[in-house]
């Protein structure tokens, strides 16, 4: 881990999970930086590695050697390949930030929308804030493959029979989440699952402990280079579908 000096608390800590996003990062890096800086917020930029093995991290440090005042990089490095989720929880769990929230690489969603969903936690009704690509008011600039919407929804389907969604949750699956630090500690800090449900356990343990999320409309460009690949991991899918199955919905009903 490489860390930039630290000095009072941020504003807000925002973790980008990496996997061979060396093409990326760079560009992630500064336009987040130049947002914050842009915005008089302090912040902590946090690079977090689930087994990269094109120089991404080197890439992320000589981006974060020129970051405008108030704003530091910090990267977490992994012996090997764990899964989106264990890149995430390691980042939240080591943000310092007021305001925590992670992203993913490639600028999918433009930052302007980061101060919408923390002004939302800032009026303290909920302590959540999920980007959302099926509101009213979102716009998508680049869909996904009719393929990737097929399976998207097949995933969904399955996801709200495995588990007790929230009726009132329209995207569960969206890289632009927003918590409070006592929720991101909480949340993250009790969350077991490295893979791709890991948004949908945050979602249900946040029910369990009372935390409140609202959704707010974005604009969204499908990355078509994501590392995400749905129909290889299929196995763990349905072994980390059991797993919320037999946590939320058997444990409810015991």
């Amino acid at each position: 881990m490489t860390t930039r000096p630290h000095s009072a608390r941020p504003d807000i800590s925002i973790v980008i999970p990496v996997l061979n996003e060396a093409a990326k990062i760079a560009a992630d890096i500064e336009s987040v930086a130049g947002y914050c800086h842009g915005h008089g917020l302090t912040a902590e930029i946090i690079v977090s590695d689930d087994g990269s093995s094109d120089g991404t991290l080197e890439v992320a440090s000589r981006a974060g050697a020129s970051l405008p005042e108030g704003v530091t990089l910090t990267t977490l490095d992994t012996d090997r390949h764990h899964g989106k989720g264990h890149a995430v929880r390691r980042g939240m769990l080591a943000a310092r930030g007021e305001i925590v929230m992670f992203a993913d690489s490639g600028a999918n969603v433009p930052w302007k929308f980061l101060g919408i969903g923390r002004d939302l936690l800032r009026e303290g009704l909920v302590q959540i804030a999920h980007g959302s690509r099926r509101l009213p008011g979102s716009r998508i600039v680049l869909p996904q493959s009719p393929l990737r919407r097929l399976l998207s929804g097949a995933f969904q389907y399955l996801a709200r029979a495995a588990a007790p969604v929230p009726k009132h949750l329209t995207d569960t699956q969206c890289g632009f989440k927003i918590y409070t630090r006592e929720a991101a500690r909480a949340l993250y800090g009790a969350g077991v699952l490295d893979g791709f449900l890991f948004d949908l356990e945050i979602i249900l343990r946040a029910g369990q402990a009372g935390y409140s999320i609202s959704e707010f409309p974005i604009e969204w460009t499908c990355d078509r280079d994501s590392r995400i690949r749905m129909l290889s991991n299929t196995g763990r899918i349905a072994g980390e579908l059991w797993v919320l199955f037999r946590t939320f919905r058997l444990g409810r009903s015991s």
